[in-house]
């Protein structure tokens, strides 16, 4: 090539590296750091598309394999929503078997009040919030993920709880076995992961700790117990905070006077719990009283 050809032909391929390292950096505005979509592909150029495809292939399967042996496309990640309660569920392509405009995610919610809500499944210091039916139509057929394949849903937090932290989620099914699991926050959504859909019992827990421990943690044999400065911290399911210093309000388990050695002490108050450690041993005279005078056959 003559040098007017050839410096015509780097400059096209230069100003061709540019415009795709410029795309590949508008594709990774289109994407979590899991892969996951969070604009609507379809606002997307299509020139973008093969793109987002790429990086998107590269973050899912980061943990699977090199960067550099990354030869295959990614799957595309589709988002339902369209219900009343704000609810979205986002999954890989193939996980209902194929996907099309006949698939529609609905949202039901569902009477708490039938049941006692977390207590019934034996978790205690939970409030049930809300509780939906969620399910998959495809047409008028309910389905279900296949192979493994994982939902994530997204709930709304209500405003109510919005300062709450610690979240449970209940997934009952139509058999009557249930599933319970923990959920993460982010923002004011409650995002858990699911391979079957049932109803959903949305649960709040109330927790307590200790603020303040008791002046005395110490104890010699047959010593009472001394509650004296024990203060709690108590932050209910709607995220507030009370301080509770009243110990007569309080009831406390598993104090011995009479058994020498660490003891774990049981705190409860309004339903919760919490607990704290104290020591028993012998003083010196009882130590005395029990050697010298045989005392351990009356003391």
């Amino acid at each position: 090539l003559n040098p007017g050809v050839r410096a015509s032909a780097q400059r096209l391929s230069d100003n061709m590296k540019s415009l795709c390292a410029h795309a590949s950096e508008e594709a990774k505005k289109y994407l979590t750091p899991e892969g996951i979509p969070v604009k609507d592909l379809n606002e997307a150029h299509p020139s973008l598309l093969p793109f987002i495809f790429t990086e998107g292939a590269k973050r899912v399967n980061a943990d699977v394999m090199p960067e550099s042996n990354l030869t295959f496309t990614a799957k595309l990640r589709y988002t339902c929503s369209g219900n009343p309660y704000g609810v979205t569920a986002s999954f890989e392509s193939g996980c209902f078997g194929y996907e099309g405009d006949e698939l529609r995610l609905v949202v039901e919610k569902v009477d708490g009040s039938k049941e006692p809500g977390g207590i019934y499944f034996g978790k205690e210091n939970y409030k049930q919030i809300a509780f939906y039916n969620i399910k998959f139509y495809r047409g008028n057929e309910v389905v279900q993920p296949e192979n493994g394949y994982k939902v994530q849903i997204s709930i709304p937090v209500p405003v109510a709880y919005e300062n709450s932290t610690s979240f449970m989620v209940v997934n009952r099914f139509e058999n009557g076995e249930y599933e319970n699991f923990s959920v993460s926050k982010n923002g004011n959504a409650l995002v858990f992961t699911v391979t079957n859909f049932g109803e959903f019992e949305i649960l709040v827990k109330s927790e307590t700790t200790i603020k303040t421990k008791p002046s005395t943690t110490a104890y010699i044999y047959k010593q009472a117990l001394d509650l004296t400065s024990l203060t709690l911290e108590v932050l209910d399911e709607n995220g507030n905070k009370t301080i509770i210093s009243d110990t007569s309000l309080m009831t406390v388990n598993g104090y011995n006077p009479k058994k020498i050695g660490t003891q774990t002490l049981t705190v409860e108050y309004d339903g919760t719990s919490a607990q704290f450690d104290v020591t028993v041993k012998y003083a010196w005279w009882q130590i005395i009283i029990r050697i010298l005078l045989l005392g351990f056959l009356w003391y």
